[in-house]
């Protein structure tokens, strides 16, 4: 065979070669396979990055939703079997999307799932992580079918990892409440949708309004000594009546509910001046909580306390309370003493207190109405007292309420509303008391149907009960 003739073989050879390729292997695989293409690309938040700063937390992991993306770019036109890797983290680290976990690294241990992304799609994830350190890792994504292949898909993204005190990072703000505490022990907060704070029935402090907040984007954490727990809690609707002006509990709000104004987020927390209370808003509700009151016929157990509700009032653990009050009018050929029984009825029960309302008849011309609350796994009760008249003229003598305790209770009792249209007096010691509204003193009266109201008192019972005198605030944002 002349030279021609055998290179001419060798050119049809080749040109048969090339024209293979080019079938069996379009033209961006072939720059792939020769290391000439980049294929995959990682996306932060939408926009194209090779490192981001993450906020870790000490109590929960902090989750970014569907933050990385990893797209595939399609100029080899093939579809690729990713998988991710992780480089220097120490803690946990899970990238979450497609309905699976694709990498979870915990300890010294990590797992990884490979996905399948078609050419020119992309597919998102979640990345949650929780770290006891500043760090920095590196998080890789590549396919590792050939070298070739995994130089054109390896793309990586630097984390540099640093530690905040925020509880949950889905919440954007955080309202710190510093108490300023006389006495340490058990105190009752009831945060209005207005802003007022209260604890143990006495006004303490004001926060920003959280007037329209929707109650499952709420978190109550406490922190003391530096560590962080969440506090069960639970909303309450809460209406003026507007023939009576009372003030009353009406119902739970439940997940979705906007707050209004009067309304009321409701928790309980052991107090010291070193204690710090979070209120953290706009975020997505995790936790459910169950409580441990219970009712049953005219008894109610919180787990730690049973109380009996009788037609004067209550009692139990050592605790008896009057409700019913007595008073004395004038024109009687004796000075008489008139008292009322009263009825019971549910308001609500939720995981934090149950509340009863107590009210009387009205036959002897006054009315007592109450709402008492119970609180789970606790000895703690709060009562509101409405003290009301039917009838007008002079009361000679009006006591309402009274109590009697083993000495085990701390009593304390908050004049609120009262006090600004009654000349009240307390009368008795620490164990055995009563509440003196009136002596020789006009009331002008209502009807039955609407009696005069003339405010309310707090009555709280409980072992041991904080006092409270002030609250400040600091708000903060969330921010990496």
């Amino acid at each position: 065979m002349d030279r021609r003739l055998k290179l001419g073989v060798l050119v049809g050879v080749a040109l048969a070669v090339f024209l293979v390729l080019i079938f069996m292997y379009p033209l961006g695989l072939q720059a792939l396979l020769a290391g000439g293409v980049r294929d995959v690309e990682l996306l932060w938040q939408g926009s194209p990055a090779s490192a981001v700063t993450l906020a870790s937390g000490n109590y929960t992991a902090f989750c970014y939703p569907n933050a990385l993306t990893v797209r595939n770019l399609g100029r080899a036109g093939v579809a690729y079997t990713l998988a991710f890797e992780l480089a220097g983290f120490d803690g946990y680290l899970e990238v979450r999307g497609l309905n699976e976990t694709v990498l979870l690294a915990s300890g010294n241990r990590t797992a990884s799932r490979g996905f399948s992304l078609p050419p020119g799609s992309s597919a998102s994830f979640t990345v949650c992580l929780r770290a006891a350190r500043p760090q920095t890792a590196r998080l890789i994504v590549a396919d590792r079918s050939s070298p070739e292949v995994e130089r054109a898909t390896r793309s990586e993204l630097l984390l540099s990892v640093r530690l905040t005190d925020w509880y949950d990072n889905s919440y954007p703000r955080r309202l710190e409440l510093s108490l300023a505490v006389q006495r340490e022990g058990y105190a009752v907060f009831e945060v209005a949708g207005s802003g007022e704070v209260y604890v143990n029935g006495q006004q303490v402090g004001l926060i920003p309004s959280l007037y329209g907040t929707d109650v499952s984007s709420l978190l109550v954490v406490e922190r003391i000594g530096g560590l962080d727990y969440p506090l069960a809690f639970q909303a309450e609707s809460w209406r003026v009546e507007e023939a009576t002006g009372v003030l009353k509990p009406v119902r739970l709000l439940g997940p979705g509910e906007l707050l209004g104004a009067g309304d009321r987020l409701v928790f309980v927390a052991y107090v010291s001046n070193s204690t710090r209370i979070h209120i953290y808003v706009g975020g997505r509700g995790k936790l459910n909580f169950t409580g441990a009151v219970r009712e049953s016929g005219s008894s109610v157990d919180t787990g730690a306390l049973r109380l009996s509700l009788e037609q004067w009032g209550f009692r139990g653990g050592g605790l008896e309370v009057n409700l019913s009050g007595s008073i004395a009018w004038p024109y009687q050929y004796a000075k008489t003493y008139y008292s009322d029984p009263g009825s019971w009825s549910t308001v609500l029960v939720g995981p934090v207190r149950g509340i009863w309302e107590y009210r009387t008849s009205g036959a002897s011309g006054y009315v007592s109405r109450a709402f008492l609350t119970a609180y789970s796994a606790s000895n703690i009760t709060l009562t509101y007292l409405w003290a009301g008249t039917v009838r007008g003229g002079i009361a000679l003598e009006w006591y309402l309420p009274s109590w009697s305790s083993n000495g085990i209770y701390t009593v304390s009792l908050t004049c609120a509303t009262l006090c600004r249209q009654l000349p009240v007096r307390l009368l008795g010691n620490a164990t055995h008391a009563v509440v003196e509204l009136c002596r020789n003193y006009y009331l002008p009266g209502g009807t039955p149907a609407t009696p005069a109201y003339y405010g309310y008192l707090v009555l709280t019972t409980g072992s041991p009960l904080a006092q409270v005198k002030g609250v400040s605030l600091t708000v903060r944002s969330f921010s990496v």
